[in-house]
């Protein structure tokens, strides 16, 4: 069997895809998560990845373990299964993929948002996020920091 094939079936039943908020910034992840140490130490070797270590959340469950990947190592993976995953992992990867191209073409390069960004919404999930605007534009109900002002109270 090759690589990308047993990764695809691999991380069909055991992985995720996600675009998740590191506080200002948009970041793609893949993680994938097992309770069998050789197994997923056989899956980092194959997408050079990292083994994390989680210790037993309950009174005899299992160890478990995990990868994750970021970036643009989550995305080149992502671009490489596409073809292989079933519909619904299709779908979230298009979305992942998406959503973080919006993201990064919306911002310069190599600068940082200089305003607050509230959550838009009422729940508190990284979808009611919104996505940044261009940057002399702030969001409705805040203003750009001005250079010389203290934004170190601000909270995003």
């Amino acid at each position: 069997m090759d690589r990308l094939s047993y990764l695809a079936g691999y991380i069909e039943g055991e992985g995720c895809f996600g675009a998740y908020w590191h506080g200002e910034y948009l970041d793609l992840m893949i993680q994938i998560v097992s309770t069998d140490s050789d197994v997923i130490e056989r899956v980092a070797a194959l997408v050079h990845g990292r083994v994390y270590k989680y210790g037993r959340s309950h009174q005899g469950r299992k160890d478990a373990y995990a990868i994750r990947l970021f970036g643009k190592k989550a995305a080149g993976l992502m671009m490489e299964l596409y073809p292989l995953m079933g519909k619904r992992r299709q779908a979230k990867i298009v979305e992942c993929l998406n959503k973080y191209h919006i993201y990064r073409s919306e911002r310069p390069r190599g600068t940082i948002p200089v305003y607050a960004t509230p959550r838009i919404g009422s729940g508190e999930g990284s979808e009611d996020r919104p996505m940044l605007s261009q940057p002399d534009t702030p969001y409705p109900g805040t203003t750009p920091a001005q250079p010389d002002e203290d934004i170190s109270g601000l909270q995003s």
